[in-house]
């Protein structure tokens, strides 16, 4: 009968299995028994922030990105832009011509200049006009300097009182004025004051209501052709008049 086991029995009585074995060379029945290598590994996960560079000889991967606030400098041919000029200034370009008079350059604080011919027509300009003023003739009024054109209080022929009117016209040492009611008087300086003299120093008496009478008055405020009065006898009685309408008297 058949060994199930240990094989069939040949013709010739050897064991199949057996003989099969005996028949393969030592050194491919070593070769057999030897297992497949196992496949290797992957290789750790690279750090956060870092991937890995490939040594191929193809295109070189691109470099890493740069920290936060830098920024790559190329090296061109040409030079870099300039760096912005500070809040205020103005960047002056060198040009062959020379620069236009009067055009003005721009510095820090935003302040001004001008070229040297600009400045010096204004300096011209400055001490001309000196000139001319010193060349006005004056009113040396006991409040001030006055010139042809300014108001003032000047005084009346008739009652002594001082009234508004204009300066008119100056000869050596008298003055030509035109009161506000359209009369005109010759007068030496020392019966012309000021406006402001004449408010602050002076006694005022303002017509009250404009019916013709005047009573002590303060001139509490005023603005142009304007001023706003109290009166003593009762301060709360106050009204605002037109310029002429008040006249002065020495204290």
């Amino acid at each position: 009968m058949a060994n199930v086991l240990g094989g069939t029995n040949s013709l010739d009585g050897s064991n199949v299995l057996g003989g099969l074995k005996d028949n393969i060379p030592a050194s491919a029945q070593a070769q057999a028994q030897v297992p497949a290598p196992a496949p290797a590994p992957p290789p750790p996960p690279l750090p956060e922030g870092m991937r890995a560079i490939g040594t191929g000889q193809g295109t070189p991967p691109p470099p890493p990105p740069l920290p936060e606030g830098m920024r790559e400098i190329r090296k061109e041919k040409s030079a870099p832009p300039p760096p912005p000029l500070p809040e205020g200034m103005q960047e002056i370009r060198k040009e062959k011509g020379m620069a236009t008079a009067g055009a003005g350059l721009t510095m820090g604080a935003g302040r001004s200049t001008m070229s040297l011919s600009d400045a010096r027509i204004e300096k011209e300009k400055e001490e001309e006009a000196a000139r001319i003023r010193q060349s006005i003739p004056r009113v040396f009024a006991r409040g001030g300097e006055l010139m042809e054109g300014d108001p003032c209080f000047a005084r009346s022929p008739l009652d002594g009182l001082y009234y508004y009117a204009e300066i008119t016209g100056i000869e050596n040492n008298t003055a030509y004025v035109k009161f506000f009611d359209d009369t005109e008087a010759e007068l030496l300086f020392d019966r012309i004051f000021t406006v402001e003299e004449a408010i602050y120093e002076m006694q005022c008496f303002a017509n009250y209501g404009g019916r013709g009478n005047y009573y002590p008055a303060v001139i509490d405020s005023g603005t142009t052709g304007r001023v706003h009065v109290s009166y003593d006898e009762d301060p709360s009685v106050t009204e605002e008049l037109d310029i002429s309408m008040v006249r002065f008297a020495l204290r």
